[in-house]
């Protein structure tokens, strides 16, 4: 199903801890936020086994996993009213690996700093090692701190990423950076500068022509 043509964003779905990808039989608390009245709201989700299903608590409006968070709680949840309000969708991923990747839940903006982090399974041993970050199934760097620092980001730097640990490998997450339209004051600047370099190409262009018809003007004024 896709939500988003059947929906009219406006609240947003809180994931606690903040990430789209969690280990199996951790804690998570889903809920509807702050912005209006959550008893009018409630979680809906869709997995692989079962579509719109409703949150079953008699609290719609939060869903909380208490270190039980299965693969088959792997899918989309969203914010939805009775009245066909929704608020963006979330997809969740649940492994039972050795590592996961941190990214952020939703898009972010050009030019902000992002930090992606690959997080090593607790109930498992921690071994010593390199952390290997992808992109696009391509490899883009090697980390010693299991941090990718992508700083000032941009559009191109849009795209599916995972990590790997040793032999584990992470699901794949979606970063989405949105290109922001250019400031006001960059755009009367731009304009400024373009007019500046119109007026410096201009006036001597202009001085070099009415400087000969001048005196073309003056002789035939003196002969005259």
């Amino acid at each position: 199903m896709d939500i988003a043509t059947l929906c009219t964003f406006v609240v947003s779905l809180k994931v606690v801890p903040t990430r789209v990808q969690f280990f199996q039989f951790e804690t998570v608390h889903l809920s509807c936020g702050d912005e209006a009245d959550a008893s009018e709201w409630t979680i809906m989700r869709n997995t692989s086994w079962r579509t719109n299903q409703r949150n079953p608590a008699q609290n719609k409006s939060n869903w909380f996993f208490n270190d039980n968070m299965y693969y088959r709680d792997a899918g989309v949840y969203w914010c939805q009213s009775e009245e066909g309000e929704c608020g963006a969708a979330v997809n969740i991923t649940v492994t039972a690996g050795g590592v996961l990747l941190e990214s952020p839940l939703r898009p972010i903006n050009e030019g902000e700093n992002v930090t992606l982090r690959c997080i090593l399974n607790p109930d498992e041993t921690r071994v010593e090692g390199t952390f290997e970050f992808f992109k696009d199934g391509n490899s883009i760097k090697n980390s010693t701190s299991g941090d990718l620092l992508i700083p000032n980001a941009s559009p191109s730097d849009s795209g599916l990423y995972m990590c790997r640990h040793q032999e584990d490998l992470s699901a794949e997450s979606p970063l989405e950076v949105l290109k922001t339209a250019a400031h006001p004051t960059q755009i009367h600047e731009g304009r400024a500068t373009f007019i500046t370099s119109i007026i410096s190409i201009a006036l001597p262009v202009s001085v070099a022509t009415l400087v000969p018809l001048f005196l073309i003007c003056l002789g035939r004024k003196q002969r005259g």
